[in-house]
């Protein structure tokens, strides 16, 4: 017998729900503030004639071919944000680029994946592999759930971060790093400035600093962060920002909600090289990544661990692979 789906509200989301074989099984289908109830009840009937496809009922709704797959995901996760829904759209296309468009997806099997996974090596670096093989498994779960497909061939695949250990730990001398801020309120550089600054004196990621805004900045020294990444935290403020926004680089925002930068430079290892070479300072690599690390190597010389971690919104465990190993200057002999 064919499962019926029926919608419901489960507290701030959309929630679809059947019976099959006894045992309940849900989904949730987004927050209500995001999803208007049309939308869900959309999905919910989309996964109804998923069933009774699966079920043997004689519904005009063809097996979802790879080619097809961005956007019945997209419809299966409408609150998720504009550039989520682009990773999905990068990781659809290398599905599409191995198997073509007009394969049926359930028809993958696990040696199908680790050919994709394998060709993939060929292009892209090991995260970004891994990225992509947590996006697969992401959406072939939601068909498990919506009852597509009957399992994952990509289960085995592993989809962990591991940091990367092909870039050089030679981090920017903390001195540098204030010259090249200093230097860019110099030149009118604000933006530029700001971005710095807020990277290195507060360790925030890059998807943070766009939310910083004057209304959230108290008078204690501390940002009432609501990251997109690791939701509500403090973050401690250190005295060299206060110092920039003495020189105006964040006093010319005026409104409490408007950000102090709207969106991270692009090529911002570009304007440090521009800024850095007539003072004979060299850029570094992934520069907002090394300013977050040299933020959370000062910070842990001076509190405790665990403090350090709630300000940086991270684990000890993501901490112990992406921060804590030594910097070349402490080898130094003097």
């Amino acid at each position: 017998m064919t499962p019926i789906v029926r919608l419901k509200k489960n507290g701030n989301y959309w929630q679809a729900y059947w019976t099959l074989e006894g045992e309940r099984a849900a989904r949730s289908l987004g927050n209500r503030k995001k999803v208007s109830k049309s939308q869900a009840e959309q999905i919910v009937l989309k996964l109804q004639r998923n069933m009774d496809n699966n079920f043997g009922s004689q519904v005009d709704f063809p097996l979802l071919q790879v080619g097809q797959l961005y956007d019945w995901i997209s419809e299966m996760k409408p609150d998720v944000t504009k550039s989520t829904r682009e990773t999905y759209r990068y990781t659809v296309d290398t599905l599409v680029t191995e198997f073509g468009p007009s394969k049926v997806a359930r028809d993958i099997t696990p040696l199908d994946a680790a050919r994709w996974s394998t060709s993939l090596g060929k292009k892209y670096a090991y995260n970004s592999i891994r990225a992509h093989v947590r996006r697969v498994k992401s959406i072939w779960n939601t068909g498990i759930k919506a009852g597509i497909f009957p399992s994952c061939p990509f289960a085995e695949l592993v989809g962990r971060h591991r940091a990367d250990k092909s870039i050089p730990y030679d981090l920017p001398d903390p001195k540098d790093v204030e010259a090249i801020i200093e230097r860019a309120c110099d030149l009118g550089k604000f933006q530029l400035a700001r971005t710095l600054g807020l990277a290195y004196y507060t360790g925030l990621r890059r998807c943070e600093i766009p939310t910083v805004t004057p209304g959230i900045i108290d008078d204690d020294g501390k940002i009432h962060l609501n990251s997109p990444k690791t939701g509500p935290r403090e973050v401690k403020i250190e005295q060299g920002l206060v110092d920039i926004a003495r020189r105006g680089a964040l006093i010319s925002v005026v409104r409490p909600d408007t950000p102090f930068v709207r969106r991270p430079i692009k090529n911002i290892h570009l304007e440090i090289r521009k800024i850095g070479q007539p003072i004979g300072i060299k850029e570094w690599p992934k520069p907002l990544q090394a300013l977050r690390r040299l933020r959370a190597i000062a910070w842990r010389e001076k509190y405790p661990g665990w403090i350090v971690d709630q300000w940086m919104g991270h684990s000890m465990e993501v901490a112990r692979e992406n921060y804590l190993e030594v910097p070349s200057r402490y080898y130094e002999s003097h």
